[in-house]
């Protein structure tokens, strides 16, 4: 699925790329990582602590879905 959304990003950025001779793309994983962890956690029969759940909560991009779900439930008011 991320690489569909990767290529299908690549493909609709050429234009933008061509124009500006340059692209800069950061992919940001911390919070897929944390997740992946916390399953292979969960899969070898393992408990997960609350530091597990703490760490992926702190991640860059847990933080951005915080926000981003605070911003529609304040639109949707």
């Amino acid at each position: 699925m991320l690489a569909v959304l990767m290529a299908a990003a690549l493909i609709s950025s050429t234009h933008a790329a061509t124009a500006h001779d340059t692209l800069d793309v950061k992919l940001i994983t911390d919070e897929a990582d944390s997740v992946v962890a916390l399953a292979s956690r969960a899969a070898e029969g393992r408990a997960l602590s609350s530091a597990d759940l703490d760490h992926l909560s702190h991640t860059i991009g847990f933080e951005h879905l915080r926000e981003r779900e605070s911003q529609r439930v304040s639109t949707s008011r």
